[in-house]
Parts: structure tokens; C-alpha cells; sequence
């Protein structure tokens, strides 16, 4: 049953995104110094005890997952032309998909808290390991699935009873001949720890490695550059400090660039094995493939984006000339053009206005926001 490799996760992420800058801002923000992440309750951290009380509760679930429901998978095998067998599977599959998706979620939020921590490390080797195992264990699916007849395809797809599993037939058909044997599947299975590399060796170099660098206002005061903290200077008023952060931030990264381009490189070539491996006719149409997108949207897009290039020049040009600027820098293009405001909105009070543009779509909308505000869904502060 191939899914993409807990990709899920990064939707569950996008809420902590919003808001772990702890401000919202309108126009241009003046810098302040937000509190760090050891310097703040509970209330605005990650409870990781609502997945798993402690790591002994995550490693009976990998446990359980390895030894007792991974060996069922097998169970199924050349059987799944039978409807009440494929039910029967795809129940097994989704108890497995559950939990293995609670146990990857709790490694990787935990990582993501510090990429430096080798506990957290640990467990995303561990839970990893676990999702490597599972997709061996699936991998006879989409060959046995695609080298179904006609008549036992039909059947399953007719079934009143299988309805609700249409769109994963659908998936079957559009995939088929990029689907490998059984042989072929499963040994890239158990290549997803080392043709996913890259991403981890990435976020190593960029997060756990990485120091923000140190810049000093006109007072002489030090600013470390985190991400939130770029991002207020990038809309001062003030372009020597602008300057100051982006040549700075640009400069951290010197010191990782062979690394980085070959990490780049790596990524690139896996991405070209890939889709070659699966018979694609490029890396392009391999990553548009998971979201059924034609290559022609994406070139139809791109080619839209370069022929319409002008207005955004003459939006920069208009900035410019507001702005008396002689020749206009990349530190520049995000200044905004309304006037300054020294107007700072803490966490909370954030929330609270998003809740408020929340209104429009609906009482459980905003109820669901609520939820994971009130259970500690969000880790709002950023930790130096």
C-alpha cells in the first residue's frame, strides 16, 4: 500500500508555522525581543504526552506493529481479487497505518524540537526503521493489484461494499505502468532510508549544525537571527540593518556550501534514479505524478509566470522610486509600502485574531482551532 512517507505530518506542522513567530504583523513591524522557548509555561509548548506518555509507551507500539501485525500483512498475499479478502486487508492496513503514523509523528516532532537531541534522533531512526519494514511488507500490493484481470479488477471496483476504496482503484489504474514487480517494489522498499537521506542530511546541516549569526542594531545592541527574527528586520524601515541581517544570514551558510551542493547534488540524482526506475520520462513528471498534475499545467504555469514578469518589475520599479532608492537590493523587495507601525501582538493575542478571521468557516472550524490551541497542538516559541 504505498503512501507517501508520512507526508501527512507536514499539514499537522502548518498551524505551528503560522504562529511560532509569535507576532502578526501589519506593515512594517519594529523588532522586539520575543521570550525563548525555555523561558516560557507549558501552556506553549508541545504535549507530546498526549501521543505517548514516555518513550517506552512509543517502543511497545513499534513493538507491536514489527511482531505482531506486520506478519498478518502476509496473510493476504494473492488473495486480494476476493472482496471480502481485500476488506479485510485494507482493515489491517489502516489499524497499521494508524499507528505507525502516531509513533512516526511523535519521533519527528520530537526531532523537530532539536534536531541536535540524539534521543529524538533515535527514535526517528527508529520509527523509520519501522515504516521501511511496513513498506516491504505492502510492497506485493500495487504489482498483484495492477496484474489483476479485468474481471476481478471490475469486481472489486463494482462492489458496493468497497465504494469507499474507488478513488484507491483509481490510483491503481493511473499508476500501472510506472508499478513495478513484486521482486522490484520490495527492493525499493527497503531503499527508503537511503534514497531519503538527502532530506535528513539537510535538515542535520541546516538546523541541528546551523548557528544563527549575530548582527548588531544601530544602538549596538546584538540580534541573533532566527527565522522570526529575519523576517521583522526584512520589513524595517531601517535598510542598514536590513543589510546587515541578509549579507549575514546569506554569510552563515558559506561555511556549509560544499556540503550543501552536494547534498543538493545527491537529491537531484535520486530524484533522476527514481523516476527512471520507474519509467517516467523525467524527475519533473515523477514528482507531478503523486498529485496527478500534467506536465504541460506546470510548464502552461511557469510560462505564464515569465510572460507576466513585467507587472512585478513595475511593481518593484514603483517601490523603488517611493522609496528614493538609486538601485533597489533583495533586502529591500519586502519592505512594505504602507508607513511603519510600532505595533506588537503577543501569542495569544494572535490567536486571538485568528480565531476571529476563523468566524466565516463555521462554528467546528473554529471549535477545532480552539482544540488544538487549548491542547497544546502549537509550540509557539522559538528556542535560541
Amino acid at each position: 500500500m504505498k503512501r507517501k512517507r508520512m507526508r501527512v505530518r507536514i499539514s499537522i506542522l502548518t498551524m505551528t508555522a503560522l504562529l511560532s513567530s509569535q507576532m502578526l504583523s501589519f506593515g512594517a513591524v519594529k523588532p522586539t525581543d520575543p521570550p525563548t522557548r525555555s523561558q516560557v509555561s507549558e501552556k506553549y509548548k508541545w504535549n507530546l504526552k498526549e501521543i505517548y506518555e514516555n518513550r517506552a509507551a512509543f517502543e511497545a507500539d513499534l513493538a507491536k506493529i514489527e511482531k505482531e501485525m506486520l506478519p498478518k500483512v502476509a496473510d493476504y498475499k494473492g488473495k486480494l481479487n476476493d472482496p471480502e479478502q481485500f476488506k479485510a486487508f485494507m482493515k489491517l492496513d489502516e489499524e497499521l497505518g494508524r499507528l505507525e503514523f502516531k509513533a512516526y509523528l511523535y519521533a519527528y516532532l520530537s526531532a523537530d524540537l532539536n534536531q541536535a537531541d540524539n534521543n529524538a534522533t533515535e527514535l526517528t531512526e527508529m520509527a523509520s526503521r519501522v515504516d521501511n519494514l511496513y513498506m516491504e511488507a505492502v510492497a506485493f500490493v500495487a504489482p498483484e493489484m495492477s496484474k489483476m484481470s479485468a474481471e476481478d479488477f471490475n469486481k472489486l471496483y463494482n462492489d458496493e461494499s468497497l465504494k469507499t476504496f474507488k478513488r484507491y482503484f483509481d490510483r491503481i489504474k493511473i499508476n500501472k505502468e510506472h508499478t513495478l514487480t513484486d521482486a522490484e517494489e520490495t527492493l525499493l522498499s527497503g531503499l527508503g532510508d537511503i534514497l531519503s537521506a538527502p532530506d535528513a542530511i539537510f535538515k542535520k546541516i541546516t538546523l541541528a549544525d546551523y548557528k544563527d549569526p549575530v548582527i548588531k542594531d544601530a544602538k549596538g545592541k546584538d540580534i541573533v537571527l532566527t527565522d522570526a527574527k529575519y523576517a521583522q528586520i526584512m520589513e524595517n524601515s531601517d535598510r542598514t540593518l536590513r543589510k546587515k541581517a541578509y549579507d549575514a544570514s546569506f554569510a552563515s551558510y558559506e561555511s556549509q556550501i560544499n556540503s550543501l551542493a552536494t547534498n543538493y547534488a545527491t537529491q537531484v540524482k535520486t530524484d533522476v534514479f527514481n523516476a527512471k526506475t520507474r519509467g517516467y520520462g523525467s524527475a519533473l513528471e515523477a514528482a507531478l505524478s503523486g498529485e496527478e498534475i500534467p506536465k504541460s499545467i506546470y510548464d502552461n504555469l511557469v510560462s505564464s509566470v515569465n510572460k507576466n514578469l513585467s507587472y512585478l518589475h513595475k511593481y518593484n520599479t514603483v517601490k523603488k522610486n517611493y522609496f528614493g532608492f538609486t538601485k533597489m537590493y533583495s533586502y529591500d523587495t519586502r519592505l512594505p509600502l504602507t508607513a511603519e507601525l510600532d505595533t506588537n501582538y503577543t501569542y495569544d493575542e494572535a490567536v486571538a485574531i485568528i480565531e476571529k478571521g476563523l468566524a466565516p468557516l463555521g462554528k467546528q472550524y473554529v471549535s477545532d482551532f480552539k482544540k488544538g490551541i487549548n491542547n497544546r497542538w502549537v509550540d509557539a516559541y522559538a528556542e535560541e
